[in-house]
């Protein structure tokens, strides 16, 4: 019986062996997997910070894009008030070219009445 009881030890013995390489092996990955966690972790949050200035930078933009907005809407106000002015400077060219036409008209019609003296 003292044999089968030391190949039960050494069976037991090997069977310990085994278990305790595969209780290595599984150690190792859970290390490995601990380690890919902690990388994805940082990275998670590395994008997050990106993620935080790209909104806050959006914010920026939209703020400057309404400045711009507001802006444009003012230079159209100018320049409808130029084209106004323009329209009002042509008119009163016009009115004045007129009248002009008009005077030289009347010295024309009064120097043809007298003669070229």
């Amino acid at each position: 019986m003292e044999t089968g009881l030391k190949k039960f030890f050494a069976y037991f013995e090997n069977r310990m062996a085994q278990a305790d390489r595969r209780a290595e092996k599984a150690e190792r990955r859970i290390d490995l997997s601990i380690r890919r966690l902690v990388k994805l972790e940082s990275r998670a949050e590395a994008f997050d910070k990106k993620l935080e200035l790209s909104i806050s930078n959006l914010g920026q933009a939209s703020k400057n894009l309404e400045q711009t907005n507001k802006n444009l809407e003012q230079t159209n106000k100018n320049l409808v008030q130029f084209g106004k002015k323009l329209e009002k400077s042509i008119k009163d060219q016009e009115a004045f070219s007129e009248m002009q036409s008009k005077m030289n008209q009347y010295f024309l019609t009064q120097i043809k009445k007298n003669g070229h003296k």
